[in-house]
């Protein structure tokens, strides 16, 4: 194989024929040349280049160092810092800052009162189950005092737990101001985009809690049911033993001197 006469210069007074050992170590410094510009290329991320070019014998035997490939494939950033110090640039990154937070306020709020909305039905299934046990076991005591003991504690537990599912609506009417404002203030500064991600975000919490808000109403009418029945229930056996117990005698009810005149005719 030979060689271009571009890339390999042959000195005027050499011999037409090569030495052995000469044409030797031109071959072994030909393959180190190889294996060391594809060492460089795999440290340098060029596997898929090394694999998939041919190298001519021209371009091997090019003077290609490390520090000329590194060169080549690190570039240094370029960046017009002049332009990221403007008003306009800081503004702007500031407004999207404020976007940020206060999008995992909202988020965050939102998480929360789903876990305790979920948690609050939960605990209202468990009063009503108990409200109705209550209602069965009305006319045997023993029961329905344990089970009123149960139902006392399950209700203080749901109200608390409503209590925080009201304290966290307060809380996200704030998440919803802040977030409407720095939404605003990006839009005014530009951001377009992030303001339309920010209104989108308000009204998907919106949906969302207003789900949760139906279910945790249709639960509360179901409990009001359960209630109303169970005093029903209650007022029904107070009358019946109210009448069980005003049953009288023959001579309940007269006078005392029809009762006296009746002993003295009977005496007769």
């Amino acid at each position: 194989m030979t060689l271009p006469e571009k890339c390999v210069q042959i000195p005027s007074k050499a011999s037409v024929e090569l030495n052995t050992t000469t044409t030797t170590n031109a071959s072994w410094s030909f393959l180190s040349s190889i294996r060391r510009a594809t060492l460089v290329l795999l440290a340098t991320g060029g596997y898929i280049l090394a694999h998939h070019t041919t190298i001519s014998p021209a371009k091997c035997l090019m003077d290609t160092t490390e520090g000329d490939i590194n060169k080549e494939s690190l570039k240094p950033l370029e960046m017009n810092e002049v332009a990221a110090l403007t008003h306009t640039s800081l503004l702007r990154q500031a407004s999207a800052v404020a976007v940020d937070s206060a999008l995992q306020l909202l988020h965050r709020t939102l998480r929360a009162s789903v876990d305790f909305s979920a948690q609050y039905r939960k605990q209202l299934n468990e009063v009503i189950d108990l409200m109705e046990f209550c209602t069965v076991t009305l006319s045997n005591a023993g029961q329905h005092d344990s089970m009123w003991e149960l139902l006392v504690a399950a209700r203080a537990h749901a109200d608390s737990l409503q209590q925080q599912l009201r304290d966290l609506n307060i809380m996200m009417g704030y998440a919803y101001v802040v977030l409407e404002n720095a939404a605003m203030a990006a839009y005014m500064n530009g951001e377009e985009f992030t303001a339309t991600a920010a209104q989108q975000a308000i009204s998907n919490a919106k949906y969302e809690l207003e789900q949760e808000a139906q279910k945790n109403h249709a639960l509360e009418i179901q409990y009001v049911y359960a209630h109303t029945h169970y005093i029903e229930a209650s007022q029904q056996l107070d009358e019946e033993q109210e009448m069980s117990n005003n049953i009288t005698t023959p001579n309940d009810g007269l006078p005392e001197g029809e009762t006296d005149h009746q002993e003295e005719a009977s005496t007769c």
